[in-house]
């Protein structure tokens, strides 16, 4: 056999080089964990709760200090596939505004408010649901949601299913923990009164985002098992009731506190918030996104995320 050098080999060796880095290239890459939204101008150490309109052109989200004395509503449009720099919503209160959360049809805005509705001008001392609809101008004055809000307890992180029930956190009497995830239905225009999930434990369970079909429910819990403060959870339905909650596990949990979850229109990103601790001190609060893709779900709840 006629020897061949070795230097010959090499065009070779680099043809086979850069077709493995072509390939490598042109696949999709595996996220490690979620990363920062927007970190340019959105995510700048004091936000959380984001909430993206249909198209993806609009974010609303709650801009905090570390206190969380300042908790207020902005908005940002993006423009040429960037985020311009917030502004406050038009339907700003000078009280604590928190967790915008779209309705299905983009329509509908729902947060969270201590403001009055009385007519009084003293903060009131728990959050309700509000709510705003779009016209054609921007967005109608905000309403209380009175079927759901309570005086003496914290409502809040509202999310409605295509058929009107709404998913909220509670601090009312009547459930197994510190804060529970209730469901009210809606019947000839009215909500129904509220029942508490199954799924709630003698700790901290809540932010639920129900899916548009009202299939698979996303919710923070600080439930034994986790991987810190606060993790997020996924459930489906399973009959009259709810699936064993799945952690979503540590490429969207971390020793922080994870929060605020919430789908994109198509069901194709995960969006969700954080928050780092220094002992009892927040350090920083930012938004955070994941392809639904990249998580180790199981298949019941892949199916349904299509």
């Amino acid at each position: 056999m006629r020897y061949i050098p070795p230097l010959a080999l090499l065009p070779m060796r680099i043809f086979w080089l850069y077709l493995a880095l072509a390939l490598v290239a042109n696949s999709p890459v595996a996220w490690a964990q979620a990363r920062i939204f927007a970190p340019d101008t959105l995510s700048d150490g004091g936000v959380f709760g984001l909430a993206l309109s249909k198209d993806g052109r609009e974010a609303y989200f709650t801009d905090s200090d570390r206190t969380r004395t300042r908790l207020r509503l902005m908005q940002s449009r993006r423009v040429a596939g960037r985020w311009q720099a917030p502004t406050p919503v038009p339907f700003a209160s000078p009280f604590r505004d928190i967790d915008p959360v779209f309705s299905p049809d983009g329509q509908r805005l729902y947060f969270n408010s201590t403001r009055p509705y009385d007519g009084s001008t003293t903060e009131r001392p728990n959050f309700d649901v509000w709510v705003v609809s779009r016209t054609r101008t921007g967005w109608s004055e905000p309403q209380r949601v009175a079927g759901v809000s309570q005086d003496s307890t914290s409502e809040s992180y509202a999310s409605i299913a295509r058929n009107g029930t709404m998913y909220f956190t509670s601090t009312r009497r009547g459930g197994p923990g510190k804060s529970d995830i209730y469901a009210s239905e809606l019947t000839n225009g009215r909500y129904q009164p509220a029942v508490a999930l199954a799924i709630n434990t003698a700790g901290s369970d809540g932010n639920p985002f129900i899916s548009a079909d009202n299939h698979v429910l996303l919710f923070l819990s600080d439930r034994p098992g986790g991987y810190g403060g606060t993790d997020l959870y996924v459930c489906y339905r399973q009959g009259k009731g709810w699936s064993q909650p799945y952690n979503l596990g540590p490429k969207v949990n971390t020793a922080g506190s994870d929060f605020c979850p919430a789908l994109s229109a198509d069901g194709r990103t995960l969006y969700f918030s954080r928050t780092e601790r220094s002992g009892n001190t927040i350090v920083r609060e930012d938004l955070y996104s994941i392809p639904v893709a990249e998580l180790d779900l199981p298949k019941e709840i892949r199916r349904r995320l299509r």
